[in-house]
C-alpha cells in the first residue's frame, strides 16, 4: 500500500474559478503541509471551487480531516468552497463518523468497481 500521498491539480475543462484537486496514497499527519501548499496555491491561482477527488486515497487520519476542514475555511474566505467527491465508502464512513458530512459537501461513494488497487 502506498504510504505517500501525490497530488494533481487539475483545471482543464472545468468553469473559470473551478479546480480539481486530486489526492491518491495516504494522507496523515505527515502530509498536511504538502496538502495545504497545493490547496493554497489553487487559490492565489484564482481558483476558489475547489473538488477534492479521493477516487485513490486509501487512508486519511484525525489531521487530514483538520486539513480539509482548514481548506474548506480557507476557499470560503476566498468566496469560494469545497466539494469532495470519489470516496470509497471507507473513506465516506469516516467523514460521515465524524459528522463532517454536516459541515462538508461530500458525495456518494465511489464505485467499487472504480477503484484502482494502487
Amino acid at each position: 500500500m502506498d504510504q505517500h500521498l501525490r497530488t494533481t491539480l487539475e483545471t482543464e475543462g472545468l468553469e473559470p474559478g473551478q479546480a480539481r484537486l486530486t489526492l491518491r496514497g495516504q494522507f496523515t499527519w505527515l502530509h498536511g503541509k504538502q496538502f495545504r501548499t497545493e490547496f493554497e496555491r489553487a487559490l492565489r491561482n484564482g481558483f476558489n471551487q475547489i473538488e477534492i477527488d479521493l477516487r485513490d486515497l486509501s487512508y486519511l487520519d484525525s489531521t487530514a480531516l483538520s486539513e480539509i476542514l482548514g481548506a474548506k475555511k480557507m476557499a470560503e474566505t476566498a468566496g469560494g468552497d469545497i466539494r469532495i467527491v470519489n470516496p470509497r465508502k471507507l473513506i465516506r464512513h469516516i467523514f460521515v463518523s465524524a459528522k463532517l458530512d454536516q459541515v462538508l459537501d461530500i458525495g456518494p461513494p465511489l464505485d467499487p468497481k472504480n477503484v484502482s488497487d494502487d
